[in-house]
């Protein structure tokens, strides 16, 4: 018999953009070193990044960019309805088509972690 054995380090990272929130699973946020907030931002093609900042890190930021979030030991959460609503009307996403599912690549020479709204599940 020939089995081949699944293993947690290989699975991909998802980024879920419902109404309320963005939520990192366990794959995606594992990158993000100890995080104390996030830096949330959108590139030209439309892409989503994803920086954590340390506590040591958050005055090289402004204050209102630097979003709280929930970690657990299965996801990450940033809950905004703002910043999910700008989101949607960035990547012209009604909010009857939501939740949406986004695969994520972590960025290491950038410390980055890149969310890929081109390659859109549901």
């Amino acid at each position: 018999m020939n089995v081949q054995w699944f293993s947690s380090k290989n699975l991909n990272g998802v980024l879920t953009l419902d109404r309320n929130y963005l939520l990192l699973n366990v794959s995606a946020s594992k990158n993000l070193k100890e995080p104390f907030r996030i830096l949330l931002g959108i590139k030209d093609d439309k892409n989503l990044v994803i920086k954590s900042v340390r506590k040591d890190e958050i005055n090289r930021y402004p204050k209102e960019n630097l979003l709280k979030f929930t970690k657990t030991k299965s996801y990450l959460r940033i809950c905004s309805k703002s910043v999910v609503s700008k989101i949607a009307n960035m990547l012209n996403l009604s909010w009857k088509s939501l939740p949406k599912k986004f695969p994520t690549t972590y960025n290491a020479k950038e410390n980055y972690l890149l969310i890929d709204t081109q390659s859109a599940n549901k």
